[in-house]
C-alpha cells in the first residue's frame, strides 16, 4: 500500500506543475492583467476572460 503523505505530495507537485504551465503559456495576460490592475485598481472578469480566449485562439492559430 503506497504513503498516503507520499502520494498527496506527488499530486500537489502535479498539480503545481501544471498551474505553472498555465501561468507560462498566458504570460503576457497575466502581465497586461497586471500592469491594468496596478493603472486601474480593478480588473473586470468578463475582460479577463476575453483575453484569455484571444490568448487560446492566438496559441490555436500557432499550431
Amino acid at each position: 500500500m503506497p504513503d498516503i503523505a507520499a502520494e498527496v505530495g506527488r499530486i500537489l507537485a502535479d498539480e503545481f506543475e501544471q498551474a505553472c504551465a498555465i501561468v507560462r503559456e498566458n504570460l503576457s495576460v497575466v502581465e497586461d492583467r497586471a500592469a491594468r490592475l496596478h493603472r486601474d485598481g480593478v480588473v473586470d472578469g468578463a475582460e479577463v476572460e476575453q483575453m484569455m480566449k484571444a490568448s487560446a485562439d492566438r496559441r490555436r492559430a500557432w499550431t
